[in-house]
């Protein structure tokens, strides 16, 4: 796919809406935005973008891609590892896109390095086949009370993409 997303582009109308997101419910101002991972899909461009209020899966128009759905519209995206539903949005300085929440939330998070990470093992676990045994997350800082404690049981996909890291 020779047609690669305008990243900066998408960052940049992403810090436009990060403005007016200041002081929202959820927002953590230890974060920046940052597009990650992003990989062609189906003929897409499929990744991450990490935000003060959100960590969001973003679907960007590629070649020989479908239109993304119109702004307000939900479609279902047939992923590895089940079905997703991602609404389509226009985003103010960068055009049509779709995307869904990757992550519950990123007010524990308390480093950027942390949240694209937790992003990144987001997005791959969601292209892992259904039925792939379970996984084991190392813990995460400031996730729970003691930090050095290792996780007691391993963590499903399902269970990791619903934010259910440690028995929450």
């Amino acid at each position: 796919m020779s047609n690669s997303p305008d990243i900066p582009r998408l960052e940049a109308a992403f810090r436009e809406l990060d403005a007016r997101m200041k002081g929202a419910p959820g927002y953590n101002p230890a974060l920046s935005v940052v597009a990650a991972g992003f990989r062609p899909w189906q003929g897409h461009w499929l990744g991450a973008v990490i935000t003060p209020w959100a960590v969001q899966l973003v679907l960007l128009p590629g070649e020989g891609g479908e239109q993304p759905a119109a702004p307000g519209e939900r479609r279902s995206r047939a992923f590895p590892v089940g079905e997703r539903n991602l609404m389509g949005l226009e985003l103010e300085g960068y055009g049509l896109l779709e995307a869904a929440p990757l992550l519950p939330s990123v007010q524990a998070m308390t480093s950027q390095g942390e949240a694209e990470s937790a992003a990144l093992a987001a997005l791959a676990a969601l292209m892992l086949p259904e039925g792939t045994p379970a996984f084991a997350l190392a813990p995460v800082p400031g996730a729970q009370s003691d930090a050095k404690a290792p996780v007691k049981r391993p963590v499903s996909r399902r269970d990791f993409l619903r934010g259910r890291l440690f028995g929450r």
